[in-house]
């Protein structure tokens, strides 16, 4: 979802990694998903989907997006639990930070662990 409430649906799915088309001047997104059911019935935190890598591919160059892995308390993130990868709690906040050129960029996520989902009620 980007920072003006719209949803940007994957473009592409290859195995572990999602490929979604980033419309231009867009600066932060939310990483939105389900909850997983294990963790809730564990008595954990809540958890979405354990993200890996993340490349964002603008106009004129590519950059490694490591907020996840880097920043202790971001919104919507779990607690950091390697040093390559970490749990969303389901509403994840994703700084693309400054954009250089107008145009779409493309954004790549590896997720490494989802599922199996709650029952919607």
């Amino acid at each position: 979802m980007d920072e003006r409430g719209r949803r940007i649906r994957a473009a592409r799915r290859n195995g572990r990694i999602w490929v979604f088309l980033i419309p231009g001047q867009i600066r932060l997104l939310r990483l939105v998903s389900l909850l997983c059911a294990e963790s809730a019935m564990a008595g954990g935190a809540p958890c979405g989907v354990l993200v890996g890598k993340m490349t964002f591919f603008d106009s004129d160059r590519s950059i490694a997006i490591t907020a996840h892995c880097d920043q202790a308390a971001l919104d919507g993130w779990g607690s950091k639990t390697g040093a390559a990868s970490r749990w969303t709690t389901g509403n994840a906040l994703l700084p693309l930070g400054e954009r250089t050129m107008a145009g779409p960029g493309v954004l790549s996520i590896e997720i490494l662990s989802d599922g199996p989902y709650l029952a919607a009620d």
